[in-house]
């Protein structure tokens, strides 16, 4: 167990500016001596609004020559965004975010402590028979299979012809760096029961800016959680998208990135496309910006005179939006993909469990929860809109609810403290361990969401079929498929 260092949750001398090209250069010009753009930190979004199908409404007039920069600031991000907010004008809108801390599996970017994998000793042989034998398949889990052994699954459909991206760490090296390249196909040959074969994109580095440094290498945590997909969708073809850095840290404006790179490659099929957010966005609130910002931002929506409404609204009255983010989501959704991600681990400390955070919370989002042996809501876990198994915490010295996956390595299979999934070979003698939190919750839902989407439910339904199909909160495969 280590103790994290608080982390602010965003990046000063940063700014995401959203916009049409021309409108961010008109804002840009008001701050010459303030403003300066960073050097391949755009994503140019004008040409994904073309072929649209589906009723998400974007937070602009227009989508010609629509953007999202990174622009590096010598302000107070704080003081920043509140001048850009003063200079507003609803005929050609620019929206300002802080360039957001993103965290994968920290148990609570406030401060909590976490756990890196622990990895399973012996035989690849062993620890695969054991990944299928899981509790988390069975009874007390998603009821994947009917019988103890793992042979007989519950549902026929098994992800074919669906992808889903993981936008995640990656443990692969050797992988070609660029928004030009393509997927890597990786197999995974310890994986002996349905073997997986795993397409690996690094289409942007991952810088977290500044660099944020710990000393805990997470990088299996997108690699843990493909397994779990492939799990539940086997015939599903994965991505394993790189957007976090070793240590499961991110930025906003990297995420966007990977984002946009992923959608614009599979524009045609994003109805058949699920995306994984094993992640979390911790936002701002009216501390951490100039008062009276959230009210610039929704002033300046509601002066544009469309029907957008801000998913970070919806989901809660103190939320600050998050424009950029909501952006690129919406995109993708209007397109016909399906969202699921994780609510985040940061319940630990609390009597009643926090609310999913960003962008787990957004109302179009499946937001998921972890559940654990019990079927009941880990410890840990904060709500969602439904949960799926992800471990539990165990007590620790004084701590009642700390991360105890380490203590797995000495039981023989199932482990109430963590999941199993694939790890790379390097770090695990058997290609396998033990890992705890909603990032692995998540995947067993993107897995149904696969399994739902083969079988012909339109996107727009999934959400609501996952959520029905539940059995106390809990995902339910076979009443759900």
């Amino acid at each position: 167990m280590q103790l994290q260092a608080k982390v602010a949750p965003f990046f000063e001398g940063f700014v995401v500016l959203s916009g049409t090209g021309g409108d961010i250069q008109a804002i840009v010009k008001q701050f010459p001596q303030s403003l300066t753009s960073t050097p391949n930190r755009v994503a140019k979004l004008n040409s994904m609004p073309k072929g649209w199908t589906g009723n998400i409404q974007l937070p602009f007039q227009t989508t010609t020559d629509l953007q999202v920069h990174l622009y590096e600031t010598n302000l107070p991000v704080k003081d920043m965004i509140e001048a850009i907010y003063q200079v507003k004008d609803a005929k050609s809108p620019v929206f300002a975010d802080p360039n957001y801390a993103l965290t994968g599996d920290l148990w609570s970017v406030a401060g909590g402590s976490w756990s890196p994998e622990s990895p399973i000793p012996g035989t690849f042989g062993d620890a695969n028979d054991a990944f299928w034998k899981q509790w988390a398949f069975g009874e007390q889990g998603i009821r994947l299979f009917t019988d103890a052994l793992a042979t007989r699954r519950t549902v026929e459909p098994r992800g074919q012809g669906i992808r889903v991206g993981i936008f995640d760490t990656s443990p692969f090296t050797g992988i070609s760096v660029g928004p030009d390249e393509a997927p890597t196909e990786i197999p995974i040959p310890w994986m002996l029961q349905e073997a997986l074969s795993l397409y690996v994109s690094h289409p942007y580095d991952t810088p977290v800016i500044p660099p944020v440094n710990y000393n805990i290498n997470c990088s299996n945590h997108g690699l843990f959680a493909a397994g779990l997909v492939h799990a539940v969708a086997p015939e599903s073809e994965i991505h394993l998208i790189r957007a976090l850095n070793k240590n499961a840290m991110g930025d906003l404006f990297t995420l966007i990135q990977a984002l946009h790179w992923f959608i614009d490659r599979w524009w045609d099929t994003l109805d058949n496309t699920i995306i994984n957010l094993s992640l979390g966005v911790h936002s701002a609130d009216e501390t951490d910006l100039a008062p009276g910002t959230k009210g610039e931002i929704l002033a300046l929506i509601r002066s544009m005179g469309t029907s957008y409404v801000s998913p970070s609204t919806l989901a809660s009255a103190d939320e600050i939006p998050i424009m950029a983010l909501e952006t690129i989501l919406g995109i993708a959704q209007g397109r016909g993909a399906v969202i699921a991600a994780a609510a985040g681990n940061s319940s630990y400390d609390v009597v009643s469990p926090n609310p999913a955070q960003i962008p787990a919370s957004y109302p179009d989002v499946i937001g998921v929860a972890a559940s654990n042996m019990a079927r009941q809501q880990s410890c840990y876990s904060n709500d969602g809109d439904v949960a799926a198994p992800g471990g539990d915490g165990g007590a620790i010295g004084a701590l009642p609810c700390a991360p105890n996956n380490q203590a797995c390595a000495s039981l023989v299979g199932d482990c109430p403290y963590g999941l199993i999934s694939l790890v790379d070979e390097p770090d695990s003698p058997s290609g396998y361990a033990y890992w705890v939190g909603t990032s692995f919750a998540t995947p067993l839902v993107s897995g149904l969401a696969a399994l739902l989407r083969e079988n012909g439910f339109p996107s727009a339904n999934v959400r609501g079929r996952i959520i029905s199909g539940a059995q106390g909160g809990i995902i339910n495969l076979p009443t759900t498929v």
